[in-house]
């Protein structure tokens, strides 16, 4: 099910001598008229999660084909969410 974002929240931490980066982010959304799945789009690795301060596994949200093709896959959270319902989910992904 499509999402309204309400509002994201990151902080991003960049290691310039590992060419790496780190972010951790919050987005608060809220499901659309029917319940369903939440779908978002995210590219990053997810290293560990949350739904509302419950931990949840990161395959709990799998990349999925929506029909889009290679590169154009969403995110869909394995959590039926009530219609109308407001939710927090926190990542960190690298």
């Amino acid at each position: 099910m499509p999402i309204d974002v309400l509002a994201v929240n990151a902080t991003l931490l960049f290691d310039l001598s590992a060419s790496s980066a780190r972010a951790t982010a919050s987005m608060r959304f809220r499901m659309g008229a029917r319940q369903g799945h939440p779908m978002f789009d995210l590219r990053q690795t997810i290293e560990d999660a949350a739904l509302d301060g419950s931990a949840i596994s990161p395959t709990d949200m799998p990349a999925v084909d929506l029909g889009g093709g290679p590169g154009a896959e969403m995110r869909v959270l394995h959590r039926e969410l009530a219609a109308g319902s407001e939710h927090v989910l926190r990542q960190r992904a690298w």
